[in-house]
């Protein structure tokens, strides 16, 4: 069994939406990829993404995990 402590999820990529499905939930998920989005669709992806991944936070530069 694999056991992840944190992960960057693939937020602006197909593999994102299916990250649930592929690998096990990890104790932390930190989003990727996102700099093309504009803060409505942050809103959207991260919003969604914390009903979907336990653990999920949303970082902004500066942040650390």
């Amino acid at each position: 069994m694999l056991w992840l402590a944190g992960l960057g999820v693939p937020v602006y990529a197909p593999e994102g939406a299916r990250l649930p499905d592929l690998v096990p939930l990890p104790a932390a998920a930190y989003p990727i990829h996102d700099a093309q989005l504009n803060d409505r669709g942050l809103a959207s992806v991260a919003g969604w993404f914390a009903e979907t991944i336990p653990g999920y936070r949303h970082l902004v530069p500066g942040d650390t995990a």
